[in-house]
């Protein structure tokens, strides 16, 4: 009998790293379509809209604690939210 494969998100310039869980590319996706510091509420609301899931906070709570650790991302302020950024949102380009 053959096993039904699994869908694999494709968006339009999604991409995807190896070594990150599939919820912390979503995170990393949007906080790169954003390039600007955002709340983990926010990337909630815009990971489920974006990707057509339904991912609690604490889910992407967890997935921005790995990418700041793996320094895919930064923390920004000193918000009770937190806003997080993608590593090098701050970088001007000509």
């Amino acid at each position: 009998m053959f096993r039904k494969r699994k869908k694999k998100i494709t968006m339009e310039g999604y991409i995807e790293m190896d070594n990150l869980p599939a919820v912390a590319n979503q995170v990393l996706n949007v906080l790169w379509d954003k390039n600007r510091p955002t709340s983990v509420s926010e990337l909630t609301e815009a990971v489920n809209e974006q990707f057509h899931v339904v991912r609690k906070k604490e889910e992407i709570e967890k997935a921005v604690a790995l990418l700041t650790e793996k320094e895919y991302a930064v923390r920004v302020g000193e918000e009770t939210d937190g806003l997080y950024a993608a590593l090098g949102y701050d970088l001007e380009y000509e």
